[in-house]
């Protein structure tokens, strides 16, 4: 019981301590340093066994290091780099759980399936009457209406953040977080050239990860502290936009 939501953490522990390593300075003696906790974060992930830690933390790293080369003119020399990283993190899954029937896409087919079922009846929920596509059926009731039997047990959530505020609370919900994620967006653009390379980094690549773990778990939703860590890493820009200024570069 909360494996998903110690990875989750661990993914974001890593997610710090990579682009802490990626900003440090490059003395030997910090670099040194600093690879410590990074190394030591990378390894607790992968010993989690979870697919879902690992492909979002590669995620939301490439994209920020990505972005980054396309602002400075190099994109396209770094892709064939960041090609062969992707692939070598999809064919690494399969590795990952040798007990497993995981595929070389990294696909389970034991338990991914009957999340892929579980997803389906609540993708249907709002359709189901009672003004539940405006509304959801509520965050107390949605349980009472979708199970799947599997190997591990019974599911009984959408393993899904984005499907599951969609059956909770319909198409408001669904409003409310396209909100969210607009604003967050935005006040990172603002942000661009107001804060250092590891905040920024970080902050970034948080919101990558965050957002792409939703995909494949609700982890954030069941601990206080996920909930608090994960507010702490979002607020980032909303919290610093408007007291950080551009530095004068003339």
């Amino acid at each position: 019981a909360g494996r998903n939501q110690t990875t989750y953490l661990i993914g974001l522990l890593a997610i710090i301590s990579i682009c802490w390593l990626w900003s440090a300075s490059k003395s030997k003696l910090n670099m040194l340093f600093v690879s410590i906790p990074a190394f030591f974060c990378i390894f607790l992930l992968w010993h989690s066994q979870s697919r879902a830690g690992v492909i979002a933390t590669a995620i939301a790293l490439l994209a920020v290091k990505l972005r980054e080369e396309h602002q400075k003119g190099e994109l396209l020399k770094f892709i064939p780099l960041a090609a062969i990283l992707g692939i070598s993190t999809i064919l690494s899954l399969k590795f990952l759980r040798p007990s497993s029937v995981i595929s070389l896409t990294g696909f389970d087919f034991i338990s991914d399936m009957g999340r892929i079922d579980i997803q389906r009846c609540y993708l249907q929920l709002p359709f189901s009457g009672s003004n539940r596509f405006i509304y959801g059926t509520g965050y107390e009731n949605s349980k009472n209406f979708c199970h799947q039997q599997v190997t591990s047990g019974i599911l009984d959530h959408a393993h899904n953040i984005y499907i599951q505020l969609w059956a909770n609370a319909g198409i408001l919900g669904l409003f409310g977080l396209g909100i969210c994620i607009y604003l967050l967006i935005d006040n990172w653009r603002k942000l661009e050239h107001g804060l250092d390379k590891f905040a920024l980094r970080t902050g970034q690549a948080a919101f990558l990860y965050i957002f792409v773990q939703g995909f494949f778990d609700v982890s954030l939703i069941h601990w206080p502290i996920t909930q608090v860590f994960t507010g702490i890493l979002l607020a980032i820009p909303l919290s610093v936009n408007g007291s950080v200024t551009t530095p004068d570069r003339s």
